[in-house]
């Protein structure tokens, strides 16, 4: 088939608030197809939520193509002080939308949501029997599904 399969990887520096990172894209089959860099501006949650007075998140999806742990590790002063309602993760199945270098850690994921109080919610599964699915990498939805941790 003619379909085309765009990737990319970023890279960054510094905490601070507001910064900006670096984007390659390459388009075409895997990453041998033509490349262009994007610059790309970014700003921590926290600071958004403060800058625009909000006290509340009620769902917080996360879809960040394999970076989701990091962003939930970077908003862990908001789970604890219970800002977050509820999350939505994307949870990218083995023949998800990612390479296997970007895969993401679905078990520690779903470890990291229960740690901050959060009851899982994965293909009709609730709690441990969720972490379980997650933690077997073949049991996992084809391409790319959500767990709800509210």
């Amino acid at each position: 088939s003619g379909s085309s399969n765009n990737s990319s990887s970023c890279s960054g520096s510094g905490n601070a608030s507001n910064s900006k990172i670096s984007q390659d894209l390459h388009h075409g089959h895997g990453n041998n197809g033509p490349q262009q860099q994007q610059q790309l501006n970014t700003a921590r949650l926290d600071t958004i939520l403060r800058e625009r007075s909000i006290s509340a998140i009620d769902v917080l999806r996360i879809h960040v193509l394999g970076r989701e742990l990091s962003v939930l590790r970077s908003a862990r002063a908001l789970f604890q002080a219970g800002t977050v309602g509820a999350v939505a993760v994307a949870i990218f199945g083995p023949k998800g939308e990612l390479p296997p270098r970007q895969r993401q850690d679905a078990a520690a994921i779903g470890k990291f949501l229960r740690e901050h109080g959060f009851d899982l919610h994965y293909q009709g599964k609730r709690n441990q029997e969720a972490e379980d699915l997650l933690a077997n990498e073949q049991s996992l939805a084809e391409g790319t599904s959500t767990l709800v941790a509210e």
